[in-house]
C-alpha cells in the first residue's frame, strides 16, 4: 500500500476498521445540535418543528427544503436552515447542504455570514470541490474564532497545493495551535502532498507534529497520530534512513490494522542494516495475522528471504514452498470468491447491520467464526479507495431508502382523513410519487450492487496476477536456495 496517499474520512476509517471506530471530525453545522424552531412564523416550520419533536429527521428536512423552495425562509431563520444543511450532510447529499450554507453566507451578513462560508468552504474541500472553496475565501477571516481561522488557514493552503502555488501553501499553513479534528485531518493531507508530490521536507515536519498529538483517550485523534508515524516511517525508509523510521514504526498502535503495515516496515528497516535475525522477528509475527491483506503476502515473500539471507537455507527454502502454497490456495480461494460475489453473497455481507451506520456491516464480517469465501477478502478490496467510495455511497442510499419507508405512513395518513373522498386526486398523486420513489431506489441499488461486484471482482484479479508474481520469485527463491544447500552452506540458525 502506498503510504504517502491522502486520506479521506473513509480511508482513514478503514485503516483501523478492526476497531471499529468512527472518525468524529467536527460537523460544519455543529452550531445547529440543539435546534429552537419555536420563533416559526409559517405552517411548513410548524409541521417541520413537529416532525423534528418526534425525530422524523428526514421529514423534518424536507419540509424545510420546501419552504425553502417556496422562499418561505431567508437567512433570518438561520437555525432552520443550519439544520436543513445539517441532515443533508448527514445524508451525504453534499450538494444540497452547500447550496443551504451559501444562501445564508449571501443573505446574511457579520459573523453569520462568514461562518456560514466557512463551512461552506469546508464541504467543498471534503468533496474536492477546491475552484469553489477558493470562491468562499475572499468572505470570510475577520470574525472567526481562533480554530475557525485556523481552518480558514488549511482551506487557503489546500487551495494553493490544488493550484500547484507549493510555497504558498506553506506560508498560508497556520502553526499548530487551536487546531480542530477537521483542521488536523488536513493537515495530513497537506503532508503527504508536499512529501509525495514537492519532495518538500516541510511535509515530513508536518507529519512529526502529528505523531505527536496528545490523542487523550480521543480514537480519531489516536488513529490519526499512527498514520502520521506510520507515514513518517516509510518515508524514513525510502530515504534509506532505517534507524529513524523505527523510531516511528515502532509507536504505532498494534491493535489496528495498521500494525500489519508496521510490522511489515520494521522488518524491512533492520533488513536495510543487514540485521535480517531482528527483521524475522517481525516478518514472522506478521505471518500470525488472521487478517488477509497486502502485507501478509508481501511478509510470505520476506520470511524465507529473510532466511536466505540469515544462511538458514534450509527454513529458507521450507518458507519459499509455503509461499507457493499459500499464494496457489489463494488464487483458487478467489476464483470461489468470484463465483460467491456473482451469486449476491458479497452484496449480502455488505448490506448487514443498520442502514443508519455505514460501518456496522463490519460487524458481521468480524463475528463469523471463520472468514471464508468473500468474507476472507474483505480487507483486501477495502484497500481499494475506489471501493471504499463505491461501498459509502452504496449504505448511503441503503439509508435513504430506508427513511423514505415513513412516507408511506404518509400516504396512509391522508387516506384516513375524514374528507379523503374529496383528497382522492391528491392522495393518488402522493401515492403514485411513493411507487415512483420506490422505484428510483430499487433502481439506484440494482446499480451500486452492480458496480461493488464489478469492482471487487476486478480488484480480486488484479491480485490473482500479483500472487503468480509472488509465486515466481518464490520458486526462482526456492530453487536458489535449494542449490545452496546442495553445496552444503552450514545453517547459521
Amino acid at each position: 500500500m502506498d503510504q504517502t496517499l491522502p486520506l479521506n474520512r473513509v480511508s482513514l476509517l478503514l485503516l483501523i476498521f478492526i476497531s471499529c471506530f468512527a472518525f468524529s471530525s467536527a460537523s460544519p453545522a455543529s452550531e445547529s445540535e440543539s435546534v429552537d424552531f419555536s420563533k416559526a412564523k409559517n405552517v411548513l416550520l410548524g409541521e417541520a418543528i413537529e416532525a423534528a419533536a418526534f425525530n422524523r429527521d428526514f421529514r423534518s428536512a424536507a419540509l424545510l427544503q420546501l419552504a425553502l423552495d417556496q422562499q418561505q425562509l431567508s437567512e433570518r431563520d438561520e437555525l432552520p436552515l443550519l439544520y436543513l444543511a445539517k441532515k443533508y450532510v448527514e445524508l451525504g447529499l453534499a450538494g444540497r447542504a452547500m447550496d443551504v450554507y451559501r444562501l445564508i453566507a449571501e443573505q446574511g451578513e457579520g459573523e453569520r455570514s462568514e461562518r456560514a462560508w466557512l463551512a461552506y468552504a469546508k464541504l467543498a474541500i471534503d468533496n474536492a470541490r477546491f475552484d469553489l472553496a477558493e470562491q468562499a475565501l475572499p468572505h470570510t477571516g475577520k470574525r472567526l474564532d481562533n480554530e475557525q481561522r485556523v481552518e480558514l488557514g488549511v482551506i487557503q493552503s489546500l487551495v494553493y497545493l490544488h493550484q500547484r502555488k507549493e510555497k504558498a501553501a506553506i506560508r498560508a499553513l497556520p502553526k499548530f495551535k487551536h487546531d480542530t479534528d477537521w483542521s488536523l485531518y488536513q493537515r495530513y493531507n497537506i503532508a503527504v502532498t508536499l512529501l509525495s508530490h514537492y519532495r518538500n521536507k516541510r511535509g515530513a515536519l508536518i507529519l512529526g507534529e502529528l505523531a505527536k498529538l496528545d490523542v487523550q483517550n480521543d480514537p480519531a485523534k489516536a488513529a490519526l497520530r499512527d498514520q502520521a508515524n506510520l507515514a513518517l516511517g516509510y518515508s524514513l525508509l525510502q530515504l534509506n534512513k532505517a534507524r529513524q523510521a523505527r523510531k516511528y514504526l515502532a509507536k504505532i498502535n498494534l491493535d489496528t490494522l495498521m500494525a500489519s503495515q508496521a510490522l511489515l516496515g520494521m522488518g524491512w528497516a533492520y533488513s536495510a542494516e543487514n540485521n535480517y535475525r531482528k527483521a524475522l522477528v517481525y516478518w514472522l509475527e506478521l505471518q500470525k495475522n488472521s487478517i488477509t491483506n497486502t502485507q501478509l503476502y508481501e511478509s510470505a515473500l520476506a520470511v524465507p528471504y529473510g532466511f536466505g539471507r540469515a544462511g538458514a537455507v534450509n527454513r529458507a527454502a521450507e518458507a519459499y514452498d509455503d509461499a507457493i502454497h499459500r499464494f496457489e490456495a489463494d488464487i483458487v480461494a478467489m476464483n470461489a470468491a468470484k463465483e460467491e460475489i456473482a451469486r449476491g453473497m458479497l452484496v449480502t455481507l455488505l448490506r448487514a447491520g443498520d442502514p443508519a451506520d455505514e460501518f456496522s456491516w463490519l460487524d458481521a464480517w468480524r463475528s463469523a467464526p471463520t472468514r471464508i469465501g468473500v468474507g476472507k477478502f474483505v480487507p483486501l478490496l477495502m484497500e481499494s479507495p475506489v471501493f471504499q467510495q463505491a461501498l459509502q455511497e452504496y449504505r448511503y442510499i441503503l439509508k435513504l431508502r430506508e427513511r423514505y419507508k415513513s412516507m408511506d405512513e404518509g400516504v396512509a395518513q391522508l387516506e384516513a382523513l375524514p374528507h379523503a373522498a374529496q383528497l382522492q386526486s391528491d392522495i393518488s398523486a402522493a401515492h403514485a410519487r411513493y411507487l415512483a420513489i420506490g422505484e428510483a431506489f430499487r433502481s439506484a441499488i440494482d446499480t451500486g450492487e452492480e458496480h461493488l461486484n464489478a469492482l471487487a471482482t476486478e480488484i480480486l484479479e488484479s491480485h490473482q496476477q500479483q500472487l503468480k508474481n509472488y509465486g515466481q520469485q518464490a520458486r526462482f527463491g526456492l530453487a536458489q536456495a535449494i542449490e545452496q544447500a546442495a553445496f552444503g552452506r552450514r545453517e547459521s540458525d
